[in-house]
């Protein structure tokens, strides 16, 4: 019960910015995980947009322009 008694605002706010933080970068790694695995979520989105706007992209092509933006 102690926990609770020494529970204020500030250690609500700092834990709720600590864990929106972690959601925030494990978001990011995620994306991050889809954009580098070929195949599963990636190929898919890649030829529903050629398909969509007439344009001939590849996995490939797509990776390496995000690669090097980063």
């Amino acid at each position: 019960m102690s926990f609770f008694k020494n529970l204020t605002w500030q250690t609500l706010i700092k834990s709720f910015l600590l864990l929106t933080s972690l959601v925030v970068i494990g978001g990011f790694l995620l994306i991050a995980a889809l954009i580098m695995t070929p195949g599963t979520f990636f190929k898919p989105l890649i030829h529903l947009l050629s398909e969509k706007s007439n344009l001939n992209l590849t996995v490939e092509n797509v990776r390496g322009n995000l690669l090097r933006g980063l």
